[in-house]
């Protein structure tokens, strides 16, 4: 996959864009990571379908979104399974109840922890900036 970088075309003499890079990626709430990604779930299998396009010889797919459900709901099962099987190893001998409430306080945790990475990463991007 080329980079950014790479896909960049000048633009004809005398011509200024009207918007930077990030300001079409904010309003267009789309960025070149999401495009890489859905191109890389695509060829990790996620299921696709094609769509019939009017006035365009390029062909177009799009997520079956019934089948992505599943997909993702087998994910989210394992997930869910790693957090309960930490909070046994942390309790032992705790009943189903107190587990639940542990392994959901996990989660919390580190989904916590993962956004405090990103916007300290964020953050540092801005600042190098």
């Amino acid at each position: 996959m080329p980079k950014k970088s790479d896909r960049r075309v000048p633009l004809p003499a005398g011509l200024i864009p009207l918007l930077t890079q990030p300001e079409l990626e904010t309003y267009y709430d789309v960025s070149d990571w999401t495009v890489l990604q859905w191109i890389k779930w695509i060829k990790e299998g996620m299921p696709v379908e094609p769509v019939r396009s009017t006035g365009t010889q390029k062909a177009m797919r799009r997520f079956n979104v019934n089948e992505v459900k599943a997909r993702h709901a087998a994910n989210r099962q394992a997930a869910e399974a790693r957090f309960e099987k930490q909070a046994r190893e942390l309790h032992p001998d705790a009943d189903d109840a107190l587990i639940a409430k542990v392994a959901q306080n996990l989660r919390k945790a580190h989904f916590t922890r993962m956004g405090l990475a990103s916007a300290a990463k964020r953050r540092k991007a801005r600042d190098a900036l």
